[in-house]
């Protein structure tokens, strides 16, 4: 079971599939497994090298019980570590429900980090400036769009 480590926290992790990477991030209460409960896997990782992560709290990674060890920018410096311990600089991200929370905080918080954000179902509870520009770093929305694979 492969693990990055995050300032003293294990988190989880799994990788399926070949192409441009492609984090996956899961909701509140639910491990890593509902991806591929729910087909992600099988019709994604054709196309994508899928980076699947457990958030700490859920499934295999490392449970903490002090409610500062959950800050968004903690969330994001976990999903920033897994990417480094496969030594992917950058990927598409697809985060759901609270998933979708540590996307915008990724978005404030490492931008340099994502080719494309992709949100599902969040209610997003706080102010997190995104800067759209062109160049580079420039976020878009990506609805009905498939995404580009290079």
């Amino acid at each position: 079971m492969p693990y990055a480590v995050n300032k003293g926290i294990r988190i989880h992790y799994e990788v399926e599939g070949d192409g441009s990477p492609l984090v996956l991030q899961h909701g509140q209460y639910v491990p890593l497994d509902i991806w591929y409960e729910l087909n992600y896997v099988t019709t994604l990782s054709s196309d994508f090298r899928l980076i699947l992560v457990d958030a700490r709290g859920h499934g295999d990674s490392d449970k903490l019980y002090d409610p500062e060890a959950y800050r968004l920018e903690l969330m994001v410096s976990d999903i920033a570590a897994v990417p480094d311990d496969l030594g992917v600089a950058k990927a598409h991200y697809m985060g759901y429900s609270s998933g979708g929370l540590t996307g915008f905080g990724l978005a404030r918080f490492a931008p340099e980090r994502l080719f494309s954000l992709i949100i599902g179902v969040c209610i997003h509870m706080m102010s997190v400036p995104v800067e759209w520009h062109g160049g580079r770093n420039r976020f878009r929305l990506l609805s009905s769009r498939r995404l580009r694979t290079s």
